[in-house]
């Protein structure tokens, strides 16, 4: 659907096990800043809030044209429909995001309960979901998504959702869900550059082997971009600390 194919689990996990490694891995990405069309913030151990900022210039079709397959209109038809529904915990945060013109939420989790990662749409449900008349929508549903749906057979990480999730919320599809705000590094403080882009490079150097659609041209050239700054901030820090007479890192 984007490109690009999951690779296949390669090794026998336990459903706790396998669990407990997303769940690193949901830290881990929802402690990166800089990024150009979403913004992530971890709402605790379980939890991590996707925001799809609104201002990217959607093209909306026709309707005379054919919808494309990997349309945001394919999550009116992608809701787990559930006798129970699974349902996150509610927060006063929500109603925040709902008021919030900015960006659209989605709310990843990996509820030990539920042995398995799931995705809701917390905000804007009307922006992304077309309803027939009389129709309500089902806020507590998670979304049917293939990147969850493949969870059992595939080695799914978190930043193979946050890729789905993009894809499906922005039109046109970006050429890199994942493309990055350097402006953003550029006003940052010389030592929490350093932190920032060390971080960034480390996950995007991760990206560039998953075999994205975007792996092996603007991602790769974000990263080669980044490298440099990043090897000039630490230059420039560890210059400024032996000018100062204090040791290379305190």
């Amino acid at each position: 659907m984007y490109g690009f194919t999951w690779s296949r689990r390669t090794k026998v996990e336990t459903e706790v096990a396998r669990l407990g490694e997303f769940l690193q891995d949901l830290m881990f990405v929802g402690s990166l800043k800089g990024f150009k069309y979403l913004d992530l913030i971890i709402r605790g151990r379980e939890e991590l809030l996707l925001r799809v900022r609104n201002d990217y210039p959607n093209i909306q079709p026709s309707p005379s044209d054919p919808i494309p397959p990997n349309s945001t209109i394919v999550l009116n038809t992608s809701l787990q429909k559930q006798t129970n529904p699974i349902q996150p915990p509610q927060s006063p945060i929500d109603a925040d995001l709902q008021q919030d013109d900015t960006h659209t939420t989605f709310l990843i989790a990996a509820y030990n309960r539920y042995r398995c990662p799931y995705v809701w749409l917390r905000s804007h449900h009307e922006r992304l979901i077309t309803i027939k008349e009389n129709q309500k929508i089902e806020t507590d549903n998670p979304l049917k998504l293939e990147s969850t749906s493949c969870w059992k057979q595939f080695d799914i990480r978190p930043w193979d959702i946050i890729v789905e999730v993009v894809c499906l919320t922005l039109r046109p599809q970006p050429d890199n869900p994942f493309a990055i705000d350097h402006d953003y590094f550029d006003k940052l403080p010389l030592e929490e550059s350093v932190v920032r882009t060390g971080a960034m490079v480390k996950f995007l150097q991760k990206m560039s082997v998953r075999h994205y659609y975007f792996s092996e041209t603007h991602l790769v050239e974000d990263l080669e971009k980044l490298q440099t700054k990043h090897y000039e901030c630490f230059c420039e820090l560890m210059a400024a600390r032996r000018c100062m007479g204090a040791p290379p890192f305190s």
